[in-house]
């Protein structure tokens, strides 16, 4: 049987590993985990190995701030048994759905044996070149000694800040994504003392370091409004991302702290939902038109960068709606409608 590579770079894109999976043999599908342990421990939490004969590879990015970190990826990537056993197969298809975010795939992509390769776009983004800052640009020099590959271009995208990685050589087709839903399979983490509650889940994406204290003072003035409204906050937590450091470690608030994607929650006790930036907001709503959505990121005076996030948002989502408030006033006409 020939073999079928997918490269597991976001923990979102499980929707579509999966539907991928349903749609061919069983043990057709190897897998490389680029994105850390916690998509490793979702593939295993949801069986796949054993449903579907799934062979998975691990090759996660690692911090690059320690030197011996470095010196440990090339041995890995050049040298290791799993890479080369990876390296020798000859695929029907390898399937990839960013080309940012790792350089592990990349570098497999620079180098692998494949009748066909296939990028499906499932954050629905369009590439433009931008400037990177001294930070990017030291980043950028070691991602290119690692990979020491000339056909490997490197660029850094202007509205994400993102590295992004381009192959020089190879042709790509390139697919949308499928929109496929998960089953809802996990519960929220609420007692039947407070079942009955009226409950709005805050998606935290550590977004706290991007905007700087007014996340803070923004965020708890909302979260002050819903109590007062009689809200029970749960807050989900990305599942890469840290928590942001304000909102940690509080017994006022529950927690979502596993790296499950929110489309697995069971939902139907949840009225609104709402965040910064976070493309949960689309998945929410999309999956449950009953329940609501609003991003505060126009009380954050950053409009720049707001303006472009909501862009984002919208081409994420085509069915999607969500209220940008400019003030309390119009949150507190949102979660009373």
């Amino acid at each position: 049987m020939k073999k079928k590579l997918i490269f597991y770079q976001s923990i979102a894109e499980i929707s579509e590993i999966i539907e991928l999976l349903k749609k061919n043999a069983v043990g057709k599908f190897l897998i490389i985990v680029t994105g850390g342990k916690q998509l490793t421990n979702l593939l295993k939490k949801l069986k796949l190995k054993k449903k579907y004969g799934l062979k998975i590879y691990e090759f996660h990015t690692p911090r690059l701030i320690n030197p011996l970190n470095i010196i440990k990826i090339c041995l890995i990537l050049n040298y290791s048994k799993e890479s080369k056993k990876v390296l020798n197969y000859y695929f029907e298809d390898v399937i990839f759905f960013s080309y940012g975010y790792d350089f592990i795939t990349p570098f497999f992509l620079s180098k692998i044996n494949s009748q066909k390769i296939t990028f499906i776009n499932y954050y629905k983004r369009k590439f433009i070149k931008g400037s990177p800052g001294f930070k990017e640009i030291l980043q950028i020099l070691i991602v290119k000694f690692i990979l020491m590959n000339n056909d490997i271009k490197i660029f850094f995208h202007k509205n994400y800040r993102q590295i992004f990685y381009l192959q020089k050589n190879k042709k790509i087709d390139e697919l949308p994504p499928q929109n496929i839903y998960l089953k809802s399979i996990f519960k929220l983490p609420i007692s039947k003392e407070i079942k009955n509650k009226k409950i709005i889940i805050f998606f935290d994406a550590y977004e706290e370091v991007l905007v700087g204290a007014k996340f803070k003072e923004v965020l708890f003035e909302i979260f002050k409004l819903l109590e007062a409204h009689g809200y029970l906050i749960i807050i989900k937590k990305h599942p890469v991302s840290n928590l942001s450091k304000s909102i940690s470690n509080s017994k006022k608030w529950l927690y979502i702290l596993d790296p499950f994607p929110i489309e697995m929650y069971k939902l139907n006790s949840v009225r609104f939902v709402f965040g910064l930036y976070s493309l949960s907001l689309i998945k929410v709503i999309e999956k449950h038109p009953n329940i609501k959505a609003f991003s505060f990121s126009r009380l954050i005076e950053k409009k720049n960068l707001s303006n472009t996030m909501k862009n984002n948002l919208k081409k994420m989502g085509i069915f999607s709606k969500i209220d940008y408030p400019r003030n309390l006033n119009q949150i507190k006409k949102i979660i009373n409608t």
